[in-house]
């Protein structure tokens, strides 16, 4: 007589099965205190609201303003000596991601 337990099998469909996790590279965070207009919070709040309710991924307003830190990064088109204004600094943006 078998000493598993009733209606369990070595390959039962309720084991836990192995996953990799993506890695991550190892990067160090910074805390930084900014402030915003009650309309960028709003969106903010707005986005990371419809982000969740349409895919189930809880997005955090830091990852937001992070993502558009690395966009501003990673782009060459941003001519740094035509910004002197934060309108300018937009205008600069908008044309880098123009493809």
């Amino acid at each position: 007589m078998s000493t598993q337990a009733l209606g369990k099998k070595g390959d039962s469909l309720f084991r836990k099965t192995a996953t990799k996790k993506p890695e991550l590279k190892a990067r160090k965070l910074h805390r930084e205190i900014f402030t915003l207009f009650n309309d960028h919070v709003e969106f903010l709040n707005d986005f990371t609201y419809k982000v969740h309710k349409e895919t189930g991924y809880k997005l955090k307003k830091s990852q937001v303003v992070r993502a558009l830190v690395d966009l501003i990064k990673d782009s060459p088109k941003i001519d740094i000596k035509k910004i002197q204004s934060n309108q300018d600094l937009l205008e600069q943006i908008k044309k880098s991601m123009k493809v």
